[in-house]
């Protein structure tokens, strides 16, 4: 297994590390998810010993794989066989740590998730439970019609105050809700108003948008 407990790594005036703590249990596939410049290479580095943390200690156990964004720049064929292979490490009592910047491939292969931003960690646990640490749910809505797109992002921007994204592709728009009743206050604003929606509902956040909650 591996066990970090309060690593500090600076370059300079720069600290890519900054009081880091996480444990990855073995067997088990343990993903650092953050963006570039989080601090992940650098993680794995010093796990691997090849530079030595200026605070801090960790201890290393058993057999261990260290995957530094073991897919990036693979196709989708690729990728997938990759992730295959990942998969089957932890049969042998392994202890995979794996860094990425896809909330998907997090989502897909681990079963821990360490979400690390500037150095430090912002949230860890299972994907399931980072999902429901944000304390809210997605509402996310599709007009049948997408010129009737910027009346929908009015409406749910006077119902809660927050400026929707909107997906370019879809035309779906989506704002967090921490409110039970908004879906139906939503629903009662776009009868009034005379817009159909194909899609309407509530979802859990996905990684991504969890991610950004956590690291403001």
């Amino acid at each position: 297994m591996i066990t970090v407990e309060g690593l500090v790594k600076r370059y300079g005036s720069t600290t890519a590390l900054d009081g880091v703590d996480l444990r990855a249990p073995s067997g088990q596939v343990t993903a650092v998810l953050g963006p570039s410049g989080a601090g992940k290479s650098t993680l794995v580095r010093v796990l691997a010993g090849l530079t030595g943390p200026d605070a801090g200690r960790f201890t290393v156990e058993g057999p261990v794989g260290l995957l530094d964004e073991p897919t990036a720049g693979l196709d989708p064929h690729a990728r997938d066989e990759r992730w295959e292979s990942i998969r089957r490490l932890p049969g042998d009592g392994t202890t995979v740590l794996l860094t990425t910047r896809f909330p998907e491939e997090a989502t897909q292969l681990a079963d821990r998730i360490v979400a690390l931003d500037r150095g430090r960690v912002v949230a860890q646990g299972r994907a399931g439970e980072l999902r429901r640490r944000t304390g809210g749910q997605i509402l996310h809505v599709r007009a049948t019609v997408a010129a009737d797109g910027d009346a929908v992002a009015r409406i749910l921007h006077e119902l809660t105050g927050v400026t929707p994204a909107r997906d370019t592709g879809t035309g779906r728009l989506t704002v967090p809700s921490g409110d039970p009743m908004l879906l139906s206050a939503l629903v009662r604003r776009l009868d009034a108003a005379g817009i159909p929606a194909d899609e309407l509902g509530l979802r859990l956040p996905g990684l991504d948008e969890v991610f950004r909650a956590l690291s403001r």
